[in-house]
């Protein structure tokens, strides 16, 4: 039977060397420098994008294919075989730390005293550009650069897909974007691929016509069916209508003056009995300062001429 005993001092060493061991690997892992790609350049840049000093200039195009951070910083860049550290890339500058799916530019305008993003050559002079690993011997990335490139103004060449694929010339240039894009089809185009012929658009006029009259039906019908609940409420707030009298029947609201009034009216109209006038009004300025209609009498003469 085999004891172990726990050694504090050796287990300190085992856990010292570990770290030393384990600590490059995973700084190594975290740098993500082999998912660094070259993913489009162009030489002639006549009026595309400009640099941080309003000139325009070749430039290069670095993706970070994977999903998380990934640093430049310590990598190279060259156009020479013969010369793989041509153009370190700075530790100290925070730009070179590639976010997932991150761009950066490099103007290749032979200015490197103008910043990080400017290399010590340019494209017309290349034959290829080449991404080297921080030892200045693994290659990470290669890209040519084409005759014809150089000839042709505002032209980009890189990879079809980001990070992946043939090198191809771009039917657009996208610096610090994706290389993947479609063109945007109309709306009209898009029906005509799926509706050829219109019938489904013929369906779809036809259902909201359909929808609208039996919608404007459905309302009227509400309409009518609210005007006579309406009606119905009123009828009932109501009172009850009188009642018509008949022959020898007196209606109990009526007063006996107003039954007077109107027998006498009708004596009269039956035995045709009425005052005879000469119709003749005569109108005179009164005198008094009082209203003549108090004293009529004063105004009329006693024998009007006719």
């Amino acid at each position: 039977m085999i004891i172990y005993h726990y050694n504090p001092r050796v287990m300190r060493k085992i856990l010292i060397y570990t770290l030393f061991f384990f600590i490059p690997l995973i700084y190594g892992h975290s740098q993500g420098s082999d998912q660094l790609k070259i993913n489009e350049i162009m030489v002639r840049n006549d009026s595309t994008i400009i640099d941080q000093y309003g000139n325009r200039s070749g430039w290069i195009e670095i993706f970070n294919t994977d999903y998380k951070a990934a640093g430049m910083g310590g990598l190279y860049l060259s156009n020479d075989t013969a010369n793989p550290k041509m153009y370190p890339i700075s530790k100290n500058d925070p730009e070179t730390n590639l976010k997932k799916r991150g761009y950066y530019l490099f103007y290749a305008d032979n200015k490197p005293y103008r910043g990080t993003s400017h290399l010590n050559f340019t494209l017309e002079e290349s034959e290829y550009v080449a991404l080297y690993d921080s030892d200045g011997k693994t290659l990470l990335d290669i890209i040519p650069v084409p005759e014809e490139i150089k000839e042709m103004s505002n032209q980009s060449f890189g990879r079809e897909e980001d990070g992946e694929g043939d090198f191809v010339n771009l039917k657009r240039y996208t610096p610090g974007a994706t290389n993947t894009w479609k063109e945007a089809e109309s709306k009209s185009n898009r029906i005509a691929q799926l509706d050829p012929y219109g019938v489904g658009m013929i369906i779809v006029a036809m259902s909201v016509v359909f929808a609208c009259l039996v919608f404007i039906f459905i309302m009227l019908k509400l309409f009518r069916v609210f005007e006579n609940m309406k009606f119905k409420k009123y009828r009932k707030a109501q009172p009850e209508e009188t009642q018509t009298a008949t022959e020898g029947q007196v209606l109990e609201d009526t007063s006996g003056e107003a039954i007077a009034a109107i027998s006498m009216a009708l004596h009269l109209h039956t035995s045709n009995i009425h005052d005879l006038e000469s119709e003749i009004v005569t109108i005179c300025h009164a005198k008094r300062t009082y209203s003549p209609w108090g004293s009529k009498h004063l105004v009329l003469k006693k024998n009007p001429k006719i």
